[in-house]
């Protein structure tokens, strides 16, 4: 008697659920890692600040025009007088930053 050979198959691992198996057990470990941390931190009991004074803007921004006028806090300035500007402003104010 003759076996057909032919008809065999060759066993074939399918990837798709052993990329669903991997997946799920990444999503497990991350999600079980992020319950064992401990947040670590003092208790503080801090101030109402309902009475506080509002800090200025201590920003000055510097802006350059595609022709090469220069403006300080929007308002056009020469290159000399803006120079003096900035400096009578950190005179001033030392905590005035210049962007």
């Amino acid at each position: 008697m003759k076996i057909d050979r032919s008809r065999s198959r060759r066993a074939r691992i399918e990837m798709i659920p052993l990329i669903d198996v991997i997946f799920l057990l990444l999503v497990a470990f991350i999600l079980f890692s992020m319950t064992m941390t401990t947040h670590r931190g003092l208790n503080l009991d801090l101030p109402d600040a309902s009475n506080a004074a509002v800090e200025r803007d201590t920003l000055v921004v510097v802006s350059v025009a595609a022709d090469g006028r220069l403006f300080l806090d929007g308002e056009p300035l020469e290159e000399g007088a803006l120079k003096q500007r900035i400096a009578e402003l950190r005179r001033a104010e030392p905590n005035h930053r210049v962007l």
